[in-house]
């Protein structure tokens, strides 16, 4: 037979320690939990007072470092303008000649047999002038009293008449013979220096023959290679300067003097020539030289100061203001340009970029623009980009 009553108190035992158990939790619960305050919001600090310059494009002027070729620009072939025998030369290879110095000098003994005959022929030619006109002189005068016939006068007059033509054919005889015994004498029509002989006494030569060539001072090319990228960039007239070993790196002015219309079919390069000055003749032709040519470029750029550019965590970076507040980022830079970078990417011209006080700027930093810098770096109108290296040879 079953208790109910020892069923009824075990049940009450049950619930009455299920209770307890719940109680423990809920005290267990409520009592860890932490006191939580409800803090008011500081105020909002101060801002900043900052300096900014605006963001402008312009462009940049930057060199183009390459290599090149010193080329006589000027030379000239020494020759005759008479066949004869070469008597004797006045010139060696490395010489320096000035205007109408002797050169060479062929063997002019039957050019002066020439002349001597033209002159005698001239003199001929004049005592005959004379004898004819004293003719035609006295035949006029007695022409006029009729006691010479029409006739006889007339020939008279065209002896006259011929003696005059006979005397100046000789005279042009004779500059032809003084100009033919000049012509075997040749003399040095610029200032410059003998580059390389090919003669030498006794030999026979022509019209036409090489006998020597002469390199004109100051007349120096030095011959280098732009690319297809910056060919349009290169002016006729724009300064360049350059640099060779024998004068230990000393710069020498140079000027674009002609800039080729087609491309290398082997490089793709462009050909450009500088005229080079040369005054005091240290350079000479063959000589290898570093060539450093200024070109624009062909768009405005960007150019930021160093005073506006930070690095932080590795990276270089700018802030500009925006609305009140300062904004990081971290532009494209490119070449070095007269105290700062040229930007590729990343900022696109107009903003306000913050130069001063970089160190106290942070991201989201509220700002307040206190002065607005013109021009930071006093930089002209056309910025000046440090050398850039060509691949071009």
């Amino acid at each position: 037979m079953i208790n109910l009553r020892a069923l009824w108190l075990s049940s009450s035992r049950l619930v009455f320690v299920r209770g307890c158990c719940a109680l423990v939790v809920l005290l267990g619960v409520f009592g860890c939990t932490p006191k939580v305050e409800v803090l008011a919001l500081a105020p909002h600090a101060e801002s900043l007072a900052v300096d900014v310059i605006t963001l402008q494009a312009g462009r940049v002027e930057y060199p183009i470092q390459s290599f090149g070729r010193l080329v006589a620009a000027e030379k000239m072939t020494i020759g005759v303008e008479v066949g004869g025998t070469v008597e004797q030369v006045y010139f060696r290879e490395g010489q320096r000649v000035s205007v109408g110095d002797k050169l060479v000098s062929l063997d002019s003994a039957k050019q002066v047999l020439r002349l001597k005959r033209a002159v005698a022929n001239e003199d001929g030619a004049e005592a005959a002038l004379h004898q004819a006109e004293q003719s035609y002189r006295r035949f006029a005068a007695l022409g006029d009293t009729g006691a010479v016939s029409k006739d006889e006068f007339n020939k008279i007059e065209s002896n006259f008449a011929n003696a005059q033509a006979q005397l100046a054919q000789r005279k042009a005889d004779k500059k032809l013979a003084e100009q033919a015994l000049r012509e075997l004498v040749v003399l040095s029509p610029v200032e410059g220096v003998i580059e390389r002989e090919s003669v030498e006494p006794g030999q026979k030569v022509l019209p036409g023959d090489s006998l020597g060539v002469l390199q004109a001072s100051g007349s120096l090319q030095v011959v280098t290679f732009v690319n297809e990228a910056e060919v349009n960039q290169v002016t006729l007239g724009s300064l360049a300067s350059l640099t060779v070993a024998a004068t230990h790196h000393q710069q020498h002015q140079a000027t674009v003097e002609s800039i080729a219309l087609t491309a290398n079919v082997d490089t793709g390069n462009f050909e450009v020539k500088l005229r080079v000055d040369n005054t005091l003749e240290l350079l000479r032709e063959g000589m290898s030289a570093r060539v450093e040519l200024r070109i624009s470029s062909a768009q405005p750029i960007l150019i930021i100061p160093r005073a506006g550019v930070v690095d932080r965590h590795r990276k270089r970076l700018v802030y500009i203001v925006e609305n009140g507040v300062a904004k990081s980022r971290e532009p494209s830079f490119g070449l070095s340009a007269d105290g700062g970078w040229t930007v590729l990417s990343g900022l696109s011209g107009g903003e306000q970029l913050i130069v001063s006080p970089l160190s106290q700027v942070s991201e989201g930093l509220a700002v307040r623009v206190n002065k607005k810098v013109a021009n930071p770096e006093g930089k002209e109108a056309i910025s000046h980009a440090a050398p850039l290296e060509s691949t071009v040879e």
